[in-house]
């Protein structure tokens, strides 16, 4: 497992390899930290700091973008409650979810939701 991984991971740019990791260390129901994703690139968190800066990007942002993107296939694909989709995003609660989801969408979860049955 660990091989396959790198092996898609090589040649791309670390920001790809960054939100490759993030899925799968969200799926834990805890918010991934910088010195974690760190550890499993094999870096100093100060060099993948730094490498992300010099992208354009930063952990904050990848990891909020993947949040998004992850909460969007959830909402979109699953029956998931949103309560469910928080624990899965890593947030503290459905209400902290559901802040970050209109700050992203400029709508609730169940509002979008609506909107993909009609």
């Amino acid at each position: 497992m660990r091989n396959e991984l790198e092996q898609l991971t090589r040649g791309r740019r670390l920001s790809e390899r960054v939100v490759a990791l993030l899925g799968p260390m969200l799926s834990g129901g805890r918010e991934p930290d910088l010195e974690g994703l760190a550890a499993q690139l094999k870096m100093p968190s100060w060099t993948l700091r730094r490498k992300l800066a010099e992208e354009g990007v930063g952990f904050r942002e990848l990891l909020n973008d993947t949040r998004r993107d992850l909460a969007l296939a959830y909402i979109r694909d699953t029956e998931l409650s949103f309560g469910e989709i928080a624990y899965l995003l890593g947030f503290t609660s459905a209400e902290a979810f559901t802040r970050a989801f209109k700050r992203w969408s400029d709508v609730t979860p169940g509002a979008y939701r609506r909107t993909l049955a009609d």
